[in-house]
């Protein structure tokens, strides 16, 4: 067995004893090695891809439990299957982010430490005890804000663009129509010394 393997198995004999009543999927996750993956994953079919090198060489072994139960929890809380129930137009990436802030929220409340970097509810100024859906909609329409505010902002330069224009034109009319004029003024009083 690897050294992997090994801290893998060490933090699966640690999630099953301290929380027993996840052992369907703890004790169901199979583990693979996946070299360059760079962190931990599962896949719905309850497959745990890990990096070796991230397991031997980034995370200390007292990081490996948090991880492991986070990838456990994605199963228990069933985020795949509400992921698809939520919202069918759903951005993968983000729902994935939302997802992992719960799953560490528990993580952490169950005295287990994470590696480094993990995305919290704190670090992204999320509401405390936050689900994933709301966590979702949250992280989405922060997301939207700047893409609404630069579209607004194109309006407006685009609409003060075009008051200009109009401005510029008005402008170069009213020195049209005063050219006319002092033309028109000019002919008349030449009309009129002429009659004298």
């Amino acid at each position: 067995m690897s050294e992997a393997l090994k801290r893998i198995s060490i933090a699966r004999h640690v999630v099953t004893t301290r929380m027993p009543y996840y052992s369907q999927w703890t004790l169901g996750l199979r583990a693979v090695p996946s070299p360059g993956l760079g962190t931990v994953a599962t896949t719905d079919d309850m497959v745990l891809l890990f990096d070796p090198e991230v397991i031997t060489g980034q995370w200390t072994q007292a990081q490996i439990p948090g991880a492991f139960l986070h990838e456990v929890l994605h199963h228990a809380l069933r985020h795949s299957q509400r992921a698809a129930a939520f919202d069918a137009s759903l951005d993968r990436h983000l729902w994935n982010v939302a997802a992992d802030v719960e799953c560490n929220r528990i993580v952490l409340g169950m005295g287990l430490s994470l590696p480094d970097g993990a995305v919290t509810a704190k670090g992204l100024q999320l509401p405390e005890g936050i689900v994933a859906e709301a966590a979702y909609a949250i992280l989405r329409e922060r997301q939207q804000q700047p893409q609404q505010q630069q579209q607004q902002g194109q309006q407006q330069q685009g609409q003060q663009q075009q008051g200009q224009q109009q401005q510029g034109q008005q402008g170069q009319q009213g020195q049209q129509q005063g050219q006319q004029g002092g033309q028109q003024g000019g002919q008349q009083g030449g009309q009129q010394g002429g009659q004298q």
